[in-house]
């Protein structure tokens, strides 16, 4: 019985630790998804956004150095 107990504390804790932890930490959103689609993009930045990357590179072709070229250009 107090196995089952302690089981149960244990996931009562993990649980709001993870409720802390995503509160604390949230995940990345990215502004450019956001304002294309009209919703809350997470899971990636703005910076790493290949949308926002391949706008950029239309207004500025130097933008990204080679990092973010296309196969096609080479």
């Amino acid at each position: 019985m107090s196995l089952l107990i302690a089981a149960l504390v244990g996931a009562v804790a993990a649980t709001i630790g993870r409720i802390v932890y995503r509160h604390r930490n949230p995940e990345p959103t990215c502004a450019w998804c956001e304002t294309v689609s009209g919703w809350q993009v997470t899971g990636h930045d703005t910076t790493v956004c290949r949308g926002y990357v391949t706008e950029k590179r239309r207004r500025d072709a130097t933008f990204g150095g080679e990092l973010w070229r296309d196969p096609e250009d080479y």
